[in-house]
């Protein structure tokens, strides 16, 4: 499982269905259907959510912003920044977000996780790590809410 670290403003824009791709400049190994977990960063310091892998595109910056710019979350000035001198880009599309009932601190990873440091991007979970993670599973297997 891909363990994400995303800026708290994304998260939540995550959270709210106005950001559904998230970019990065390296490609993960990852697939649709893949679930990731979603870690908010500095100042929140929380494993939040998880979300579903829609689809990944890697193409160059120009074509990923032509496809996804209403979904990305950013204005062209801070993806072209982001991408700055990128010959190729990655944009991953999520859904089925699932908060954690219960979110889990820096301070509890570092706990059940001896050395653990929250990655610049990305991380892999192995089944050790998750095998410690039951918050994760549960969000996982919770039937998503049905709309009003």
């Amino acid at each position: 499982m891909l363990f994400l670290s995303i800026h708290p403003e994304f998260v939540s824009a995550i959270a709210q269905g106005i950001k559904t791709v998230e970019l990065r400049r390296q490609v993960p190994r990852c697939k649709p259907g893949d679930w990731i977990a979603i870690y908010s960063s500095s100042p929140v310091m929380l494993l939040e959510a998880v979300a579903k892998i829609t689809s990944i595109m890697v193409s160059s910056p120009k074509s990923v912003w032509e496809q996804w710019s209403n979904q990305c979350g950013v204005s062209k000035l801070v993806f072209d920044n982001y991408f700055h001198d990128a010959r190729r880009a990655v944009a991953i599309e999520l859904n089925s977000y699932r908060s954690l009932s219960s979110p889990i601190s820096l301070l509890e990873l570092r706990a059940r996780w001896q050395g653990f440091h929250p990655p610049q991007g990305f991380r892999y979970l192995t089944p050790e790590y998750l095998a410690s993670m039951p918050e994760i599973i549960r969000a996982i297997e919770r039937r998503p809410r049905k709309a009003a």
